[in-house]
């Protein structure tokens, strides 16, 4: 599978319950999956990984914005507005 990383929210310095309202667009061809990281931000790179989660495109209703919390893995929670702009298309 072919991994594509098309976006990076701003840094959050401190906080532990952050809210970014940042908006990101990208177009996708042929997409199952949407992946999120978390990573901490540290003053010498590589930066240390918190948590990641995984959104199926074939659980989103693409007729309305989804509005959902996804569990992040080891914990966590990740809250994020979609909105799909469209159709999916099923593998035949």
């Amino acid at each position: 599978m072919e991994v594509k990383i098309f976006c990076q929210s701003s840094t959050k310095v401190k906080a532990n319950h952050s809210i970014w309202n940042e908006e990101f667009q990208y177009e996708v061809h042929e997409g199952k999956i949407m992946g999120f990281s978390v990573f901490h931000d540290c003053a010498l790179p590589p930066d240390d990984f918190v948590a990641n989660c995984r959104l199926y495109f074939s659980d989103l209703n693409i007729s309305t914005p989804q509005d959902v919390w996804i569990d992040l893995e080891p914990h966590g929670r990740l809250h994020v507005v979609i909105e799909i702009k469209g159709e999916l298309v099923n593998e035949v």
